[in-house]
């Protein structure tokens, strides 16, 4: 999301955002098949909106709010920048526009509505969380370790969370 060019045409982020996209459909195409998962889901289409922003939230808002909490400065106009590429990001994965907070104030509210009640250990977060630092330390030519992103998801979301994600 964060690195130059990311939003253009030759840009990673629209061939990241694709990829996610057509999981998601062969997801909610096969899954509603699965005798099993018909049997214990609690709703008729999987990933749906709601499972989406989840997602979201994880990422920027939980950002931003430690950024925060943190006491780090950041210039009105670069906090609008960094959720402007989220919402264009939101966007691009699909998520309705009528979901995606205008504000840190609606995305910090929202954040409380869908991500705080959710929040717990499994191993589809453990598996994702995995995936998700592999992933980052592929971009940009790994310039970033495996073990640097680690570290860093546990200073931004708490030995609490970070453990639950092994």
């Amino acid at each position: 999301v964060g690195s130059h060019n990311a939003f253009r045409p030759a840009g990673e982020m629209i061939v990241t955002c694709v990829k996610p996209r057509l999981a998601h459909a062969g997801v909610r195409n096969l899954l509603p098949t699965s005798q099993p998962w018909s049997a214990v889901a609690d709703e008729d289409i999987p990933i749906s909106q709601r499972d989406l922003m989840v997602t979201w939230h994880s990422l920027p808002t939980t950002v931003m709010q430690n950024l925060v909490r943190w006491k780090v400065p950041i210039p009105p106009d670069e906090s609008e920048a960094f959720l402007h590429s989220w919402q264009l990001t939101a966007h691009m994965l699909g998520i309705l526009d009528e979901y995606i907070p205008k504000s840190w104030g609606e995305a910090n509210a929202q954040a409380e509505q869908v991500l705080r009640p959710v929040l717990a250990a499994t191993p589809e977060g453990v598996k994702l969380a995995h995936m998700l630092l592999d992933l980052g330390a592929e971009i940009d030519g790994g310039f970033i370790t495996r073990p640097v992103l680690g570290s860093l998801t546990r200073f931004v979301l708490g030995d609490e969370i970070a453990g639950w994600l092994e």
